[in-house]
């Protein structure tokens, strides 16, 4: 062979070693750069559940102390102390995390610098001495202190997330360089690009997947919030019923906010509006227990803290969550409503002059304690007057609850005594475009006429407004849950 075939020979060779060389290090340049943030993933992922966590728990520490300063009870300092042992490890945890997604330490340094301060100047005050006058301004400042830890937790979740979009766009510039520099090697690059093209169908129909499943979870939990959701409300002659339930903008997920009402008879409703603690299906799940027991039991029991006590054994059977929430019967023949309540904001009343009256009714939230005790309040109707029902979502105003109450309290005083949906002008009238922080559900009721006045009765009344007065509950409940309807039938 000539010298120039040998040195054709041997040029061709390097190429085919060039072009060689160039897909191994093209391949490993990708694998390592997917490895990389396969593990950076990973402790970000960490790094988020801790940040979480020890939000969760500053606001489980606020919450038991404030509690047990509220009610005197030991029990709530549970949450508390549970607390007061995870928090220590869970932010020793998270600084370890921190420097690895290159995320600057010094919100953490500022939350145990805000958690030490509440421990020292709120919780210490309040557990030795819950009975002192200077309670309130003790839980201002605690209020105030956790607010600061909140705002300190936002800047380290936008840290975290801007970490995460930094390293997403480092990988992507190097897969991408590295494919633009391999396009030049030649024929044999065809090999890299056709393994490279299975990896990308591979990662395509791993992300295709993904979102097939978020996509079916979002289906099953809308699914289930819909049918959650009460239909219709009862058509009666002397009142307006009406509802709405807004989730939260910030979750795709299915609430535990619920509303009911039901026609026991053609003049008494059994109504019902609660919250439980959480989101997802769990606490869907835990809804739907709540609501038929209140239900089961509301059918046959005239005492609205009768038929809480009798869920909360329920609840405390399933060892589920804690549920706040009011029932009570409007009794159209004799022109009253009766409620208990288990720890929910309270209902409220607008008289036909625009004053607005508290329905006093407390106890404990179900499932918090084995045996609470509740009391029955009652409000007269009278013409003109509505019916205010809520979830806390409706004044967690910014997370400030005295605006929230202000809000609602001016709110309900706009709303015209005309309106066709009071329940949705309520609402309208706080948040208007904006959707709320947390879910919102609403039940309100019009009294348009006087139940005792002279004028035309109520069966009267009923047959010229209402032809649908002899519709029986079973058949309103037809398409309630199989499990329902056959414990009311039993």
């Amino acid at each position: 062979m000539t010298l120039p075939g040998r040195l054709s020979s041997i040029l061709g060779f390097l190429s085919a070693v060039a072009v060689l060389c160039v897909f191994v290090v093209a391949a490993f340049s990708i694998r390592n750069a997917v490895e990389r943030n396969l593990t950076f993933q990973r402790e970000l992922r960490l790094a988020q559940v801790d940040r979480a966590r020890l939000l969760r728990l500053q606001i489980d520490e606020e919450t038991g102390v404030r509690g047990y300063a509220d009610t005197k009870m030991l029990l709530f300092l549970a949450p508390y102390t549970a607390a007061l042992r995870t928090f220590g490890p869970t932010s020793a945890d998270l600084g370890q995390h921190l420097p690895r997604v290159a995320v600057d330490e010094a919100p953490l340094r500022d939350e145990l610098d805000l958690n030490r301060r509440w421990m020292r100047t709120v919780a210490a005050p309040l557990i030795r001495n819950p009975g002192s006058h200077e309670v309130i301004a003790t839980q201002v400042e605690g209020k105030r202190l956790v607010d600061q830890f909140r705002a300190t937790d936002a800047i380290l979740y936008d840290e975290l997330n801007a970490a995460a979009e930094r390293v997403e766009t480092s990988t992507a510039r190097a897969v991408n360089q590295t494919l633009v520099g391999a396009i030049f090697v030649g024929v044999v690059l065809a090999a890299l690009l056709t393994w490279l093209s299975a990896a990308a169908r591979r990662l395509s129909a791993e992300v295709e997947l993904q979102r097939r499943a978020y996509l079916e979870e979002k289906r099953i939990a809308d699914a289930l919030q819909e049918a959650f959701l009460q239909k219709s409300l009862p058509v009666v002659a002397q009142a307006e019923l009406h509802a709405v339930y807004v989730p939260a903008g910030r979750e795709s997920q299915v609430g535990g906010d619920w509303y009911d009402a039901f026609e026991l008879s053609e003049d008494r409703i059994l109504f019902s509006i609660g919250d439980v603690a959480g989101h997802g299906i769990e606490a869907a799940v835990v809804m739907s227990r709540v609501r038929q027991a209140l239900l089961s039991v509301g059918i046959d029991e005239p005492d609205p803290a009768a038929v809480l006590s009798r869920a909360n054994e329920i609840l405390l059977m399933q060892d589920a969550t804690i549920v706040t929430a009011i029932c009570g019967v409007i009794d159209l023949s004799h022109g009253v409503i009766r409620l208990a309540n288990a720890g929910h904001p309270p209902a409220l009343v607008r008289l036909a002059n625009g004053k607005i009256e508290t329905i006093g009714a407390t106890g404990p939230p179900l499932g918090a304690l084995d045996r609470p005790s509740y009391t029955v309040a009652s409000a007269w109707i009278s013409p003109g007057s509505l019916l205010a029902l809520y979830t806390d979502g409706l004044i967690e105003y910014g997370r400030d609850w005295d605006e929230g109450e202000r809000r609602l309290l001016d709110a309900l005083r706009a709303i015209p005594a005309d309106a066709a949906d009071p329940a949705d002008a309520l609402m309208r009238e706080i948040f208007g475009t904006e959707p709320p922080f947390d879910d919102v559900a609403i039940l309100t009721v019009s009294f348009r006429e006087s139940i005792l006045d002279g004028g035309m009765g109520h069966a009267a009344a009923a047959e010229r407004v209402r032809p649908i007065l002899g519709r029986s509950l079973r058949t309103l409940l037809a398409s309630a849950p199989p499990m329902l309807t056959a414990r009311i039938e039993s």
